[in-house]
């Protein structure tokens, strides 16, 4: 039997490095030829990790921004690699590398095309912008034989939006690449004075952290309302609280940058920046915020929870699927700023509550996004799909391809 050929596509080597550790070598062993398709990658990493994982590397000349020359030279670049390679599956996440790769598969008949819908930028959008990135996704799921995302509420979302209900599918609890449960392991005491001492926190207090891009979306302004809550308060436990803020800043509007001037401001705050090693600042933290719009399957959700830190955040699509509410943290409704403080309030003066939450939500990390888990329904996945023939355009009663989809 000749062996499947696999390819994963995406736009940058950082993702493919993120989204791919040990799933290449997962599908390599499960009896693959695995690929990957890739912008191109001058530091070398993403060519050592495949090397180690026994994977192809194909780079190609794309850019995340739209160019109409650079990306007619992109799609000519990507329709090579596929003649070259013959993938039976293509995988194709990230934005730009999707719509390429899938447009080309379909010129070229790729038996089993799979968009890994990572979440729902139409969200964020409004006007014109959301018509347009809604329409992108509509397209991205037309091209594909299957749609995977990463999480419940993402799938359901592309069903709402319009998306063909039986293409859409989320694998297990969701989750591209699950969480290395060796690496993220609950902290000792000492663990804990020694994260604070190196990111310049003081070893007394309760410690919220923050961990993302410091943009609108990811919720700035609330960010801003917990760190004055905290400076504001009488209460002798959360009074000694701090905020810890990971990540860099990405202001869009003036109120994106009054907040972070207000964040600056604040001496209860405490920026680290990016940080190479997550696991420093989640040891030094009792509790996770998330006052973000909308997710895919919030990665940091997950980590802190292997790590039993508990999470606030609002309810939005990706964090309902994330943390599940007076059992791994706590959520909110979307946008009620005072009672996105006072949960994050009740967790940092509630020792006990805030243990056991954490207890839990590491419990549920070991039962649903273990890394062997997830990659086991990937592979598993795969198989099933090469082991049936190629699927055919999908049909309305009437006989006519099915929201203009085809295959």
């Amino acid at each position: 039997m000749t062996t499947p050929r696999l390819m994963y596509a995406v736009t940058a080597p950082i993702s493919a490095l993120i989204f791919l550790e040990g799933q290449l070598r997962a599908a390599r062993e499960a009896g693959f030829d695995v690929h990957v398709l890739c912008g191109s990658d001058p530091s070398g990493r993403l060519s050592r990790r495949c090397a180690e994982e026994g994977a192809t590397l194909h780079e190609v000349e794309v850019t995340r921004t739209p160019s109409l020359r650079s990306d007619a030279r992109a799609f000519l670049q990507v329709a090579a690699a596929l003649r070259r390679v013959r993938p039976q599956i293509m995988v194709a996440g990230t934005p730009k590398m999707s719509l390429l790769a899938l447009a080309c598969g379909s010129v070229l008949r790729v038996p089993h095309r799979i968009y890994l819908c990572h979440g729902l930028r139409f969200e964020g959008a409004s006007g014109l912008r959301r018509t347009g990135l809604t329409r992108l996704e509509l397209l991205l799921s037309c091209l594909a034989h299957h749609v995977v995302a990463v999480s419940p509420s993402v799938a359901q979302g592309l069903r709402t939006a319009g998306a063909p209900d039986g293409r859409v599918t989320v694998l297990g609890s969701g989750s591209p690449n699950g969480v290395d449960l060796e690496h993220f392991q609950p902290p000792s005491s000492a663990d804990r004075a020694s994260a604070r001492d190196e990111l310049g926190l003081r070893p007394e207090g309760r410690v919220l952290a923050f961990v993302g891009r410091l943009t609108g979306d990811k919720g700035l302004s609330t960010l801003v309302a917990l760190a004055t809550a905290l400076g504001n308060s009488d209460e002798p436990e959360t009074g000694r609280g701090w905020l810890l803020v990971v990540g860099e800043p990405e202001p869009h509007s003036a109120r994106d940058q009054a907040d972070m001037a207000a964040l600056l401001a604040n001496p209860r705050v405490v920026f680290a920046g990016h940080q190479d090693d997550m696991r420093v600042p989640y040891k030094a933290a009792d509790v996770l915020v998330l006052p973000t719009r909308r997710e895919g399957l919030p990665t940091v959700v997950i980590e802190a929870a292997a790590m039993q830190i508990p999470t606030v955040a609002y309810r939005a699509t990706g964090t309902v699927d994330a943390v599940m509410d007076g059992e791994t943290g706590l959520l909110v409704t979307q946008g009620d700023v005072p009672a996105f403080v006072a949960a994050a309030h009740l967790l940092v003066s509630n020792e006990r509550l805030r243990d056991q939450l954490g207890i839990q939500a590491r419990e549920r990390v070991e039962r649903d996004f273990s890394r062997p888990l997830v990659w086991r329904q990937w592979t598993e996945y795969l198989r099933t799909l090469v082991a049936h023939a190629p699927p055919v355009a999908s049909r309305r009663a009437d006989g006519h391809p099915h929201q203009g989809c085809t295959s």
